[in-house]
């Protein structure tokens, strides 16, 4: 999702044409992009594989080449600022309760023997992220203006803290969260914050995952949130190819699911669909690994199927045929990978100024693949970047009939 910093110049430099594209929404935070006089937000991150131009959307600023570090603060809109670097150790394989021994090792092949994730996800889910900052908030929005939906993500917690909608949401007062938590429990909501983004490369920022994994636990049970949602964006440490990156997420995930028990805290991931293509495309797993690992310890998935260039853009494409360039990435491919059909959740730009490189479907026609996907027995439900752009009125067009109340 796409706070963004590009790393364009550097990752078709090191790395090569097969680099997966760097993309996602993220923070619209001030200092990466401009949020237009409705609260839309322009800044998601830009794509580096094949040789892709970097686009040229309005209101996106890149910086070429590698950042030297994390942000290490807030401004007082809560975007981060400087350039402080956690430290850490991001090398060990896990050991907690949840993964196989099959988890990726430092020789960089990834071999999960676990059976992964098992169903059910309990969808379906209806998922939308917050970001950008809106004229006249002073929170999240209310409960009504969500009908349709069942959980918001208020974005993001970095590790050097909250920013952005995470901040506005820590920075009120005590009563005033308690009434909108009872508020939103009513309609049946759940608000949860999200992690990362495309501004943040935990590992390979040497962020330390268990230590990482509890400040994230300690932000949202101190600011009363139903859950998690984890937006890892390291695409420099997936595409080493090496297990690092699968190796840092299965010990986070591992740590948090066990600071945040499940039963009492939602947990979802929320990586691109690329990172499903499994080998040879990601011989050391990529999501694939992750899954087998810890996937029942995650409650579903809210996968990107966005900012692929024209993948994604079909019910083929999205749903049963990828491309060549990430095979075995569709909606149903994913599930005959051996991840469970009901905790893929489809998740879209709700318009096209909110995808960076393609992907974006109109409500009608990712009503009828919604429609096509439920017919052959999906219910996962779909995900959205972001509100308030994706708001009542796109949710309930593009659940249609299929989904309809």
């Amino acid at each position: 999702m796409a706070r963004f910093a590009s790393f364009f110049t550097l990752f078709t430099a090191v790395i090569g044409a097969s680099a997966l594209p760097l993309h996602r929404r993220c923070s619209a935070s001030s200092s990466s992009a401009t949020s237009t006089a409705t609260g839309t937000s322009v800044s998601p991150a830009v794509g580096a594989a094949s040789g892709l131009p970097i686009p040229t959307s309005v209101g996106i600023s890149v910086s070429i080449g590698l950042p030297t570090g994390t942000p290490t603060g807030s401004s007082s809109s809560g975007a981060p600022t400087g350039t402080g670097v956690p430290t850490g150790s991001s090398t060990a394989i896990p050991t907690g309760t949840g993964s196989s021994s099959g988890t990726p090792t430092s020789s960089g092949s990834a071999a999960p023997t676990s059976t992964g994730s098992s169903g059910s996800g309990s969808g379906p889910h209806w998922v939308v992220y917050s970001d950008a900052w809106i004229s006249g908030e002073t929170g999240p929005p209310k409960a009504s203006d969500l009908d349709g939906f069942n959980a918001f993500l208020l974005s993001f917690w970095m590790t050097t803290g909250p920013s952005d909608q995470a901040t506005t949401w820590s920075q009120l007062d005590a009563t005033t969260r308690q009434s909108t938590k009872a508020e939103y429990k009513a309609a049946g909501i759940k608000l949860m914050v999200s992690a990362f983004g495309s501004t943040e490369q935990p590992t390979t920022g040497g962020a330390d995952p268990v230590a990482t994994a509890d400040n994230l636990a300690t932000f949202v049970t101190q600011n009363d949130l139903d859950g998690v949602d984890i937006d890892y964006e390291d695409f420099q440490a997936i595409n080493l190819k090496d297990g690092s990156a699968e190796n840092w997420l299965i010990k986070f995930t591992t740590e948090l699911r066990k600071k945040l028990p499940a039963g009492q805290y939602t947990f979802t991931h929320a990586p691109v669909a690329p990172w499903f293509s499994g080998a040879p495309t990601y011989p050391s797993g990529a999501y694939l690994a992750v899954d087998k690992a810890v996937g029942s310890m995650i409650d579903w998935y809210n996968v990107q199927f966005y900012n692929q260039n024209s993948d994604y853009e079909s019910c083929d494409g999205l749903l049963t045929k990828s491309s060549s360039t990430f095979p075995n990435s569709s909606v149903f491919e994913i599930a005959k990978s051996g991840v469970p059909l009901d905790k893929i959740v489809i998740g879209k730009p709700a318009t096209q100024a909110d995808q960076t490189n393609g992907g974006f479907m109109s409500t009608s026609a990712l009503a009828s693949c919604i429609a096509t996907a439920k017919g052959k027995g999906w219910n996962a439900g779909v995900m959205s970047w972001e509100y308030p752009q994706a708001d009542s009125a796109w949710i309930k067009a593009v659940q249609g009939s299929a989904f309809a109340a």
